[in-house]
């Protein structure tokens, strides 16, 4: 009897201990993503400010991807003209699918949403913002 409720009670503490640690891996794997898309956008906020090719460059946020590009030369079908980074498909997301740094200063060009440009990530009940002022600073 004895040992019965014993493996009762380990069996009970695994189950809370499994959950917990879902919850743990999830909210990790969401701040990850997060934390993605703010260095991305410091990425080519610095290539613009470096004038790397001698170009603007901006950030398009896909439905399965992140990509880098020049201006002048971006074609969204054509992969050679962008770089690609994986995005996680299981956060929604709700902002500009576009953002452009202009060349040299790193001001904000563009930004198809409302001002302030503003990204929101969620999943679950967490939610995070990202907001990038008119002088391309970046708040999170």
């Amino acid at each position: 009897m004895e040992m019965t409720v014993v493996i009762g009670l380990l069996g009970i503490f695994a189950t809370m201990g499994l959950s917990f640690s879902f919850d743990s891996y999830r909210g990790y794997i969401f701040r990850s993503e997060y934390i993605t898309v703010v260095n991305l956008l410091a990425k080519v906020r610095n290539h613009a400010i470096n004038n790397f090719n001698q170009s603007s460059h901006g950030i398009a946020i896909r439905d399965d991807e992140y990509q880098l590009f020049e201006v002048e030369n971006y074609d969204e079908n054509d992969e050679t003209t962008y770089v690609s980074y994986p995005r996680n498909k299981a956060f929604s997301f709700v902002g500009p699918n576009m953002v452009i740094f202009e060349q040299l200063s790193g001001n904000l060009v563009s930004c198809d949403s409302i001002d302030p440009c503003t990204i929101t990530f969620a999943y679950g009940l967490q939610t995070k913002h990202v907001t990038i002022n008119d002088v391309g600073g970046i708040t999170w």
